[in-house]
């Protein structure tokens, strides 16, 4: 849904209750033929953990009978124009390449540099582009012997993501993020987004512990400047 939030919600314009940023929508299975991948579009939907099998699949012989994709953008909180174009884009890429695209055959990461230089296009054009977040998404799995698997990403590109675990504000000689890394203990990870040696965006601070998998999800709160606001 192009109507839900595309990025924290404190940082947008009112819209509707779901949340689903550019990384979600490319990364959905529109033909879910497995039980994994049925529960791992839910999982992203609800940004929860669910048990396997507990959500239904298209049996492979129905597959065919899927004849295309849809992108939803009701209009309650859009109020004009500009409003939807910010909405639809850049959305909308990830949306046509993930329909045109075979699940094998795509990959986030190769995504991620088209879909930062198409936004001077869209621009360029007149096209009110959302300009994509400056956050960090920190999510984190469960991995053997009790540990966990922390991992960075951003939607910007190129910059770099450096980050600390020992509680001190990331600079550009901090830790550098490249890959997925593993803690065994309960640790506060501080990450910021740098691009030539200085921070793009707010700095991410986050309890990261061993017990619970954190999801890129937000519990939807109505922030205060949203309240009694006459629609």
């Amino acid at each position: 849904y192009f109507d839900w939030y595309q990025a924290t919600p404190d940082t947008q314009p009112r819209a509707m209750t779901g949340y689903s940023p550019i990384k979600k929508m490319y990364s959905i299975c529109p033909v879910a033929t497995t039980p994994e991948s049925a529960v791992r579009n839910e999982q992203m939907i609800q940004g929860k953990f669910l048990e396997p099998n507990s959500v239904a699949w298209i049996r492979p012989e129905n597959a065919g009978r899927v004849i295309g994709v849809q992108g939803c953008a009701w209009a309650e909180f859009i109020n004009d124009e500009k409003h939807l174009e910010y909405m639809i884009f850049p959305r909308l890429l990830a949306i046509a390449e993930m329909a045109w695209t075979q699940e094998e055959k795509r990959e986030w990461q190769h995504f991620k540099p088209r879909m930062n230089a198409h936004i001077p296009q869209l621009l360029a054009r007149g096209i009110n582009s959302f300009t994509l977040t400056d956050e960090i998404e920190l999510t984190t799995r469960k991995v053997e012997h009790g540990g966990m698997e922390v991992m960075l990403d951003t939607e910007k590109y190129p910059v770099e993501i450096r980050y600390t675990l020992d509680g001190k504000i990331p600079g550009a000689t901090s830790l550098r993020y490249d890959k997925p890394f593993i803690i065994n203990d309960s640790v506060v990870v501080k990450a910021a987004i740098f691009r030539e040696g200085k921070i793009l965006g707010p700095i991410l601070e986050r309890n990261v512990g061993t017990e619970k998998e954190i999801r890129n999800y937000f519990e939807y709160v109505e922030p205060e400047h949203w309240k009694n606001v006459k629609q």
